[in-house]
């Protein structure tokens, strides 16, 4: 009985396409065999290896990077859902990490789609991640934002979060130009009901917040705090990544005077990202002027 290739090898991994690792039987027929990729992956259905059996179809997306657009075949049942994604319609990307669950959300101006996979294959969708970037982000700039210390100080609540000095290290192998232009240590904010409700109605959360300025594009990063007895780092952090050319605005507010908070937005397009910070923090207000002159 001849083996199925495809079910010996799966489990929580992300797969490029080649050598060994083939395109799987629903999506042969329907994929651009001819395109010329920077990368073609496959992503596994979230399921235990015990739930899967040969010749089930165990994949949920291919998704292939090519000089011009992205393709991202959808498994739908037994059908196939495509999508062309040409890179100047990318206006922002947003990579979640919750412990092993990652979720790839890739917006334009009319609509998101969203990856689930498994971080153990983070190096691939960082990668994939990367030659979006360079493709979407048509223009280089030099904000001229001052550079902050990369540094973490144990026992400095204001230091830069250890998490988020290996996260820009990483990002910092494929991009070595990044800058730390504006840092959010974590805040201490009483969670009255008031509070809770204009969080929710801002779609905001309590985080730290880093942001990093490439020749391409702002990549952004979030740390969520969680509140218990006291308020803690939360194992939960997220990338956000925007080519300059799709910024038209970023702003501030004031969120709670009494608690001295403000509020920053940036739109990418349609899409607004928010993020709380201390009343007073200097770096932030610097890169809003800074991003803003990016449309004078």
């Amino acid at each position: 009985m001849e083996r199925d290739k495809e079910y010996d090898a799966f489990g929580p991994w992300i797969y490029e396409i080649g050598g060994e690792y083939e395109v799987p039987k629903l999506f042969k027929n329907c994929f651009k065999e001819n395109e010329n990729y920077l990368i073609l992956f496959k992503v596994p259905r979230n399921i235990e290896r015990r739930k899967a059996s040969p010749g089930m179809d165990l994949y949920d997306f291919l998704i292939g990077a090519c000089e011009t657009c992205l393709y991202i075949w959808r498994r739908a049942g037994k059908n196939v859902i495509e999508k062309r994604i040409d890179y100047g319609d990318i206006l922002a990307v947003k990579d979640v990490h919750a412990l092993l669950r990652g979720e790839l959300i890739i917006y334009s101006d009319n609509e998101s789609i969203k990856v689930v996979y498994n971080t153990v294959s983070e190096e691939i969708i960082m990668k994939f991640i990367n030659i979006i970037m360079q493709k979407a982000g048509k223009e280089t700039r030099n904000l001229g934002t001052d550079s902050l210390p990369v540094e973490h100080v144990p026992g400095r609540p204001d230091s830069f979060d250890f998490l988020f000095v290996n996260l820009f290290n990483k990002i910092s192998e494929n991009k070595p130009e990044i800058r730390l232009a504006a840092y959010q240590p974590g805040l201490s904010v009483k969670r009255t009901r008031e509070i809770r409700q204009k969080l929710k109605d801002k779609n905001l959360i309590v985080s730290k917040s880093a942001f990093i300025t490439g020749s391409k594009e702002l990549i952004i990063l979030e740390r969520k705090m969680s509140y218990r007895k006291k308020a803690t780092e939360d194992l939960d952090y997220s990338y956000y990544y925007m080519p300059y050319g799709s910024i038209k605005y970023a702003r501030t507010d004031i969120f709670d005077e009494e608690q001295r908070l403000d509020s920053v937005e940036i739109s990418a397009g349609n899409n607004v990202f928010g993020f709380l910070f201390a009343h007073g923090n200097q770096s932030i207000m610097n890169l809003v002027r800074a991003l803003n002159e990016l449309n004078n």
